[in-house]
């Protein structure tokens, strides 16, 4: 899904997916990509699950794709978080790849590597009104620049 936000920031929208487990309801893994027009780059945020080894990192694979390790910035009560700023190759690569995906991590308990899968059906076509939209929204007089109605 993207998403766009009432307030003027750098990257005021970005292509967003949560995977939830079907039988608890608790998030398992989050997904922001973000694109900031002003310096033409992207911005990415992985919530992982807690209990990941935190040196390990975690890595992004697709059918012909397969990401540098990224490493987890800080853990919350939600979850380990990798902050980065991905090169246009694997943006490129994650829209050519299909129709699904994993995040790589890694157990802290037993050194298990575990696949979680996302969806990348859509993902280009979201990316591609995510940066349009942003790229409106980061102009001065852009929605972004306008309050958010009231209901």
């Amino acid at each position: 899904m993207v998403r766009c936000f009432p307030v003027s920031n750098p990257n005021p929208c970005d292509v967003f997916q949560e995977l939830d487990d079907q039988r608890t309801h608790q998030r398992v893994l989050s997904f922001s990509l973000a694109y900031m027009p002003s310096q033409d780059r992207h911005m990415l945020q992985i919530t992982a699950p807690l209990e990941v080894s935190i040196p390990k990192g975690l890595v992004i694979q697709t059918d012909s794709y397969t990401s540098p390790v990224m490493k987890y910035r800080m853990c919350t009560r939600e979850g380990c978080v990798v902050l980065a700023a991905p090169d246009n190759a694997m943006i490129e690569a994650l829209a050519k790849s299909g129709p699904d995906a994993k995040v790589n991590i890694v157990g802290d308990s037993n050194g298990k590597t575990f696949g979680i899968k996302f969806s990348l059906k859509g993902f280009s076509a979201a990316h591609d009104d995510m940066v349009a939209q942003a790229k409106v929204k980061a102009k001065p007089g852009g929605d972004a620049a306008k309050p958010a109605a009231k209901p």
